[in-house]
Parts: C-alpha cells; structure tokens; sequence
C-alpha cells in the first residue's frame, strides 16, 4: 500500500501560480489585490433624499403621492435595488376604510405580480407622526437611462384624507438605488441626487 502525499504538489502548484501571478500583478505583490478586485461585483449607488409632500386625499383607485427623483441605469443587463426608508402619513380614513397602501414604482409603470413593492399604514395608525416605512425592489431588464421613481397610494375598502410622506419634514427619509452591474461593465460608483 502506498501513501500519497499533497505537500509536494502543493509546492508545485504555489511555484506555478507565482511564476503565472507575479507577471500578470507586475510583481510588487499589490497586483494581485487588484486582479482579484477586478472580479468583483460591481455596484453603482444613487442616494434621493426624499422632501416632504402631500396629497389632500385619496380613494381606492392608485394616485401618485410625488415623484422622488431620477436615477440612471447604465447597463440593461444590471440588477437594480430600490430600498425606500422613511415614515408615511394618513391625516385621516372614511367610514369602512381599513388602511392605505403605499407603493414605489418606477417611471410609474405599476409592478405585475410578486414581490410588489409597497407598505401600509393602518387605520389606527392615523394622524401624526405617521407609521414607519421601508420598502424594497428589485428589477431587472430596465433601460438604459435616467428613470422617475415615484410613490402611489390606495385605499383598502375606501379612502380618506391627507397622503404624505416625510409628514413633519424632518428630512429623514431617503432612498438609496444600488445597480448591480455585469463584470464586464465600467460603470459610475455613487451619485447623490436632491
């Protein structure tokens, strides 16, 4: 019976890979920090602040609330995440209205199917301060450019009084969108809208 043993293969392969690594890094060792970044996801960030609007009313059928901002999409083969954090408002909810929902979209094209990006606000969360919010969305195959990314609401069984976001304008909510870019693209890292 015989024994194999890894040590001198192990040896051999670190002798190949540092006559292969050290020419390809340039050698001063720091190279190869850089070729392994260059195989990491690239990720290109768009932060919106989101300043403090209203609507007097609003129904079961969807009604914008504001527009955030814009934000641009490099490549059509990018993910892009949408993470809304901030707080929601409904002054007031009519007889049999039980909540609203809330919901970002983008360039206002209503989100087919699951997972929908939305939150809610019940109805004994009425009135001031608001409930606390955060939604997330992630799409995929949109087109290269600038595009609107807005928030609607809807009554649940009914509608009610005063939309807003940002109630008080404390300038605390905002938006950051993360594009998650092929490995092939260059790209633009951070970008700071508002």
């Amino acid at each position: 019976m015989s024994r194999f043993h890894l040590k001198p293969l192990f040896g051999a392969l670190i002798l190949v890979l540092g006559a292969v690594v050290a020419p390809v890094t340039g050698g001063d060792g720091g190279g190869l920090a850089r070729v392994l970044a260059s195989t990491q996801p690239r990720v290109a960030v768009t932060t919106l602040n989101v300043d403090c609007s209203s609507i007097p009313d609003f129904d079961e059928d969807w009604q914008k609330v504001v527009d955030i901002g814009t934000f641009d999409v490099q490549t059509t083969s990018s993910t892009v995440e949408v993470d809304y954090n901030g707080r929601l408002y409904v002054g007031s909810f009519g007889a049999g209205c039980t909540g609203a929902k809330f919901e970002l979209r983008v360039d206002g094209i209503v989100r087919r199917g699951d997972p929908r990006v939305r939150a809610r606000v019940y109805e004994a969360e009425a009135g001031f301060p608001g409930a606390p919010a955060s939604m997330t969305g992630i799409y995929q195959g949109l087109s290269v450019g600038e595009h609107t990314l807005s928030v609607w609401v809807s009554g649940s069984h009914g509608g009610g009084g005063q939309v807003a976001v940002d109630a008080g304008c404390w300038s605390t909510d905002h938006v950051v969108i993360k594009e998650f870019l092929p490995l092939w693209a260059s790209f633009v890292p951070v970008t700071f809208k508002n």
